[in-house]
């Protein structure tokens, strides 16, 4: 069942002091910085609680960067230390708005809710998971938890694919982090296309990538996958105007491509990537081992 929660405003309380995202994460010579968004033009920008312009919304243990006209996210950025994942999630809190920025710059109800008889609607799917921000010590893990729940870590997402073929990544990265007592770093985010479908006035996003980067020795290793909604949205009632990029589905794909179809400027990552040396942009590699065989033990 899908959620048709009402969505609030929260309060600032602490929000101005959460420290967001950290590059050093990984060490002081494996830095993962922030994607860079080529087009700044399209970047939401705010005042933070010293009154400066930023573009970075932090939160505990991640960061969010946002569109100004999907009203969606660009991207969402954590840090996830394997080690320090509680046993048991913290109790799942409802939805807010993030009250830094406006709320007509965040999509709160216009295309989530209920599937019924005759009709579409989509699943709010988080970009940084509930249980990868959700570590930490107890306070530090219901507040990760808690910011998790903020309406800009949200996309719209097909409950079959949200809950399915995504999980299913989601949940090996986590996995293999967490049996290995592992820091890593994850981003994640949709592939904004001119010609996304428009559902209740939003434009969906086909296509969602995510990226994971740790440490081998001293070096930084990294590694992308993409994957689609567009199969799900048909089958469950919902027709895209258009057929979204093609091949790419379910297969992890060269960063440095990854960067051309996003507009996002990587960095480090794309020499750091372990599919750099690879003659095809999109690598038939994606299989249940292919994690372990190819990043645990790069």
């Amino acid at each position: 069942m899908l959620d048709i929660e009402a969505v609030s405003v929260a309060r600032m309380g602490g929000l101005p002091d959460r420290e967001g995202y950290q590059a050093d994460f990984l060490g002081a010579k494996t830095i993962v910085p922030l994607p860079v968004v080529n087009a700044k033009s399209t970047v939401l920008m705010f005042r933070d609680g010293s009154g400066r312009a930023s573009s970075e919304l932090k939160y505990t243990n991640f960061s969010v960067v946002m569109s100004k006209k999907r009203r969606l996210c660009i991207y969402s950025a954590c840090n996830v230390d394997g080690s320090s994942i509680p046993a048991r999630a913290p109790v799942r809190t409802p939805w807010k708005f993030d009250p830094r920025i406006a709320v007509q710059q965040q999509i709160g109800e216009e295309v989530y809710g209920q599937r019924k008889k005759g009709s579409y609607f989509f699943a709010r799917g988080h970009m940084t998971r509930r249980v990868d921000a959700a570590w930490g010590s107890s306070e530090q893990a219901k507040l990760g938890n808690k910011d998790s729940m903020f309406v800009p870590n949200a996309c719209p997402q097909d409950q079959s694919f949200n809950g399915g073929l995504w999980k299913g990544l989601e949940d090996k990265i986590l996995a293999e982090a967490v049996a290995d007592g592992d820091k890593i770093s994850v981003l994640t985010g949709p592939v904004f296309n001119s010609r996304d479908p428009v559902f209740n006035g939003v434009a969906i996003p086909l296509w969602y990538w995510k990226l994971v980067a740790w440490r081998s020795g001293r070096s930084l290793k990294a590694v992308a996958y993409m994957q689609s909604q567009k199969d799900f949205m048909t089958a469950n009632g919902f027709v895209p105007s258009v057929i979204g990029l093609t091949g790419v589905e379910g297969q992890a794909v060269r960063i440095a491509a990854l960067s051309t179809m996003t507009n996002l400027d990587f960095g480090p990552l794309v020499s750091a990537d372990i599919l750099s040396k690879s003659r095809a942009n999109v690598v038939d590699v994606y299989s249940p081992g292919f994690f372990v065989q190819h990043i645990l033990l790069a």
